[in-house]
């Protein structure tokens, strides 16, 4: 059974959404958004897991960690959002920015980051030359401020990987990191008894993106505090996205879980921060600007009607503090693999 959705009243936030109220599992709280679709033709959208599952899409190792290539192969754009894990090559990485890949696109450079620290080489069998598949994205605004925000650097993805992993294994009571590759991001959010656990949150969350019809986004708080909102040009492009964007938040929350933080009512002056932010502009990815406490980004179509707009808290990090360690981001293939020496024999096995 899902929760009782028509019933909940709905409130304005920017001009042509809603927002409902909250449909809750402990610390964690989603609030779908409602609205109107800006761009009809993004239902051929492909996103990049099924593009990469249907052979539509193939992302490149190139030797760089912070930056990788993908190319469409197929008829039908295919959108990839930042955030998103791809698995396999020398590392997983995590793409760092929105891209729109047009169809027969060639080769196009995209930017990334390393969240698996310890392995440069073949792991089992998977291909070292590109990518297996993309079934998982980042959780916590941490993690996401590290990727995305103006203090962003590959040492601040590594020590915000460790930090996820440290969270979920103390509240979960259970080591998440994979014999496979320790440091890895990817197979820790695989971790066995972390999807028992997310699979218990998300029976509170079935069905509520299917019984709204006009729900094209949405925002949600951990222990009351507000984590981030996503809107979309399409509703066919945000159910797609919704199984992989609501399996994060609830990643987010089982990491942060705290019982007193849980039992406090969400904060939502981050409501006032949405309906302030500035109408879309022409033109690809771009950091709009602050509202409030929020920075707002928008990705757009060649004619500007909006394919999806994001909400994050700000970054406190200042641009360029660390130097020296952001230093790694440029590293190429052979001075990487000199900075570290990979597992060898090993065999993935789950934690239980």
């Amino acid at each position: 059974m899902f929760p009782v959705f028509f019933a909940l009243l709905l409130s304005p936030i920017q001009p042509g959404y809603l927002l409902s109220k909250p449909i809750q599992h402990k610390n964690l709280s989603v609030y779908l958004i409602l609205g109107e679709e800006t761009a009809l033709a993004e239902a051929s959208l492909l996103c990049l897991e099924e593009a990469m599952d249907k052979d539509a899409l193939t992302v490149f190792e190139t030797g760089n960690v912070n930056m990788l290539s993908v190319e469409n192969k197929g008829l039908r754009p295919i959108f990839i959002q930042a955030g998103d894990i791809v698995k396999g090559g020398k590392q997983d990485r995590v793409l760092a920015q929105d891209l729109l890949v047009p169809p027969h696109s060639g080769q196009i450079s995209i930017a990334s980051f390393c969240v698996e620290r310890s392995r440069w080489s073949q792991r089992g069998e998977e291909e070292t030359t590109a990518f297996n598949s993309s079934k998982k994205r980042v959780a916590g605004k941490e993690m996401r401020k590290a990727i995305r925000g103006q203090g962003k650097s590959q040492q601040r993805v590594w020590s915000n990987v460790a930090q996820e992993q440290q969270k979920l294994t103390a509240n979960m009571s259970t080591d998440v990191r994979s014999e496979a590759s320790a440091t890895s991001y990817q197979l820790s959010l695989e971790n066995a008894t972390l999807q028992r656990l997310a699979a218990v949150y998300g029976q509170s969350f079935e069905g509520v993106v299917e019984a709204q019809p006009q729900a094209i986004g949405f925002a949600f708080c951990v222990n009351g505090s507000f984590s981030g909102a996503d809107v979309y040009g399409s509703r066919a492009l945000f159910v797609k996205l919704w199984p992989r964007l609501i399996e994060a938040a609830i990643t987010e929350a089982i990491a942060d879980y705290d019982v007193k933080a849980s039992l406090q009512k969400d904060d939502l002056a981050w409501k006032a921060d949405l309906r302030d932010a500035q109408e879309p502009r022409s033109g690809k990815e771009r950091r709009v600007g602050e509202v409030g406490d929020l920075v707002h980004y928008q990705t757009l179509e060649d004619s500007g009607a909006m394919v999806h707009q994001s909400w994050e808290t700000k970054d406190t990090q200042p641009h360029g503090q660390q130097p020296a360690r952001q230093q790694l981001q440029n590293l190429n293939l052979e001075q990487h693999q000199q900075l570290r020496q990979p597992p060898r024999n090993r065999r993935h096995q789950d934690h239980r």
